[in-house]
């Protein structure tokens, strides 16, 4: 029989009169219970509560919260958000999505949190369908009278794009996938199901997570977009506010006390130490200063508000002063130890920062003070052959061309960004691309050089079968043409060029064998190392990277657009480095140079000779005094094999 419990409680609630809409805050301690505690008590998390006021903004359309884990944000803000905009969806129509990282995320969501409460609440009984079996109960469903709850998971691309909602939720940001099916950020399109609501009333959106690397991390890029509002804890002894920092936490050490990890500290004498007045507070005088917190914003509003919470805010039994100092002396021992996970979830979890103590790093001014004086397009005097590595985006397709010399030292003689529909493989970026890769690039000793090799990216599904076509029918005609996809979950162990192994011709199992080509596996990780290291020599000689003072200086940005961090397996546990893209940074630049590495490495160029080098300087030279350019087949230096001596058989 057909479910009737939404008709039958619609009819029933439009006989009564609207009711009243109270604040969010008044609601919630007038309704909600939670199953372990009892009633729900705004004063057992004071921070929270300017959240929810916020909540009730009809000035802020989006809320974005940075905060540590203990802070009670899933059951005090997500959770209650819930309830009471679908508590008065009679009069407010309810429709509520949660994007959650993984289905399972968004299952035990429900399961752990928000139906406990229901179900605690008496005065929810009356919302919902309480029936376990029911097709408007279920885990990642709820049916309301006027609306709906819906749980979603960042990797279905068809769910997220198919929910039309008033509030969206996105929960832990920093693990949700960023490029849904290929088709971008899935808290974006979340978002954009909203823009159907007219009503300032009821369109919220609502976005909280622990953050994680610095420039990686999704929740610190949409908190730069917010009013950055900071909780300000005055001081019970002078009366002076500050933002709570871990650099005031205090402690007694004894030389009595010995311990592996600890050394000499006293855990249990851990103190709060006023910045201004140098007063310390202990952990309950810590508390009664922060119910008296204000809130100051440190950037403009936009219609975003932004809150930082760290766990040093938490009023829990268990977020002790002594119990922080017990983690980030532990942490900071297995940093001493080689091990930088603990440390960087110390960060995470407790500060609710982002970790930028990382590894060494490039940044554009130094990049940009390293500019030699050459021009760009033209190749300087130790650059003796060219190689090329090409990145594919959906509409524009970014190139570079790098010279090399001996000791693999390099130049970069051209970087662009051609735009165009790369989807279509009768548009003109096609034609405008080879017309690049067969341009001759004039030597400062005089003649021109040819690009030898180019290794062309087709990790990409929805442009590699117009990577492949261009492969195919340009392969032999001037250069040498690699169709490659990176290894890029290797971990550095993937080498840098490795040819293919040879597969059956009569196979058809991928995109590549139904174009008749063999794709090039590229160890991405230890070329981006290689490359990193480089990129810091200074001076000239083997192995430094160059490039001129007039390149587009957005060769900067992309060759600083990623870091390389611990990353995060599904459960959300720090795993092995990797390299990783920053927020909202382009990285084609610097993925092209890889290519064009990987490029010179098929060429076995690291394995050059002074003999070999010579020749193409004659090569070079020789085609100077008749005023012709050195083709690809004159640059490469090719290798004579020894015959294996075959011995037994017939």
């Amino acid at each position: 029989m057909v479910n009737n419990w939404n008709k039958i409680l619609g009819e029933a609630l439009s006989s009564l009169e609207p009711a009243e809409r109270l604040p969010v805050v008044e609601w919630a301690d007038k309704y909600i219970y939670l199953p372990d505690s009892g009633k729900w008590n705004s004063k057992d998390t004071p921070i929270l509560v300017a959240i929810l006021e916020a909540l009730d903004d009809p000035t802020i359309h989006t809320i974005v919260c940075q905060k540590s884990a203990q802070v009670g944000y899933s059951v005090s803000i997500v959770c209650i958000y819930m309830l009471y905009r679908a508590f008065y969806c009679r009069d407010y129509r309810a429709t509520i999505a949660a994007l959650f990282p993984r289905t399972k995320s968004a299952t035990d969501f429900e399961s752990e949190k928000l139906w406990p409460i229901v179900e605690a609440s008496p005065g929810l009984h009356s919302v919902f369908d309480m029936r376990p079996r029911s097709p408007d109960n279920k885990s990642t469903w709820k049916g309301l009278a006027n609306g709906f709850i819906k749980l979603l998971a960042s990797n279905s691309v068809s769910e997220v794009k198919s929910t039309t909602a008033g509030v969206a939720i996105a929960e832990e940001p920093d693990d949700c996938n960023v490029n849904t099916g290929g088709q971008g950020d899935s808290i974006g399109h979340l978002i954009a199901r909203t823009k159907t609501i007219s009503d300032p009333a009821l369109r919220k959106i609502l976005i909280g997570g622990t953050p994680t690397i610095d420039g990686l991390s999704q929740i610190q890029a949409w908190m730069l977009r917010s009013d950055q509002r900071r909780f300000m804890v005055p001081c019970h002894e002078c009366g002076d506010s500050h933002e709570l920092a871990i650099e005031n936490l205090i402690w007694d050490e004894d030389a009595k006390v010995s311990h592996e990890v600890y050394g000499n500290v006293v855990l249990e004498s851990a103190l709060y130490v006023c910045p201004q007045c140098s007063v310390p507070w202990d952990d309950d005088e810590l508390n009664e200063n922060i119910r008296n917190y204000k809130v100051e914003a440190s950037a403009p509003f936009h219609g975003v508000a932004g809150f930082y919470i760290s766990e040093l805010y938490s009023v829990f039994e268990n977020s002790t002063l002594s119990s922080i100092l017990k983690r980030k002396l532990d942490a900071e021992y297995r940093f001493n130890m080689g091990e930088k996970g603990p440390l960087i979830e110390f960060w995470n979890n407790v500060l609710g920062k982002c970790w930028a103590g990382g590894s060494e790093s490039v940044n554009a001014d130094q990049l940009e003070e390293k500019a030699l004086d050459y021009k760009i397009g033209t190749v300087p005097a130790g650059g003796l052959i060219i190689t090329t590595g090409v990145d594919f985006q959906h509409d524009r397709i970014a190139i570079i061309h790098r010279a090399f010399g001996r000791g693999e030292e390099s130049w970069c003689v051209h970087w662009e960004e051609i735009q165009g529909n790369v989807l279509d493989p009768s548009d003109p970026v096609w034609g405008e691309l080879w017309s690049i890769l067969t341009r001759a690039w004039p030597h400062e000793n005089g003649g021109a050089l040819y690009s030898s090799s180019a290794s062309l990216d087709s990790s990409d599904g929805t442009t590699s079968s117009n990577v492949y076509g261009f492969v195919r029918d340009h392969q032999g005609r001037a250069l040498r043409l690699l169709a490659i996809k990176g290894s890029s979950h290797d971990y550095g162990k993937a080498p840098i060029f490795k040819i293919p192994k040879k597969e059956d011709v009569n196979s058809r199992h991928t995109k590549a064998d139904k174009f008749g080509l063999q794709v090039y596996q590229v160890g991405t990780h230890q070329i981006k190392d290689i490359m990193t290291t480089r990129m810091l020599l200074v001076g000239v000689g083997a192995g430094r990277m160059h490039w001129p003072k007039d390149i587009n200086p957005t060769y900067f940005d992309h060759m600083t657009a990623e870091v390389k961090e611990p990353q995060r397996n599904k459960r959300g546990q720090l795993i092995k480095e990797a390299w990783q893209k920053k927020s909202g940074r382009n990285n084609e630049g610097f993925d092209c140079e890889g290519y064009a590495y990987h490029s010179a490495r098929g060429l076995n160029i690291h394995r050059y000779k002074d003999s070999d080098w010579d020749k193409l300087e004659r090569q070079l030279n020789q085609n100077d005094m008749f005023g012709q350019a050195s083709t690809p087949q004159d640059q490469s230096v090719k290798k004579k094999r020894k015959r294996k001596k075959v011995t037994g058989g017939i």
